[in-house]
């Protein structure tokens, strides 16, 4: 695998990072971005895992009501981009990190 990631998806990425300082991050410095951005990470995920136990009927009655599989595709897309967004931010090579953890996993015969 040469490219985990389309050069689309990692302009597109590129954008979103540079509206969030626009719109909401200007007088930030660098790790207090970071920080903010991990944050925000932790409610996706939150929200990841609330949509999860609704897909698999472990869910309050009104919340199972409510709940649409895209609401689960939703999650999953916010968590992909909050996590894409900080590792910009940490100037970190996702392509070469995801291939490098993909090449362990192999190894490990999983």
């Amino acid at each position: 695998m040469k490219n985990a990631f389309t050069p689309e998806f990692l302009e597109w990425i590129n954008d979103v990072d540079q509206r969030l300082v626009e719109k909401h991050e200007g007088d930030m410095y660098d790790d207090k971005r970071i920080l903010s951005r991990t944050v925000k990470l932790s409610e996706e995920v939150g929200e990841l895992s609330e949509a999860i136990l609704s897909y698999v009927n472990n869910q309050r009655a009104e919340k199972l009501e409510k709940f649409n599989k895209s609401d689960l595709d939703a999650e999953i897309a916010d968590v992909i981009i909050t996590a894409m967004v900080i590792a910009r931010a940490t100037k970190t090579d996702v392509n070469a990190a995801i291939i490098a953890k993909l090449k362990k996993i192999e190894k490990r015969g999983i």
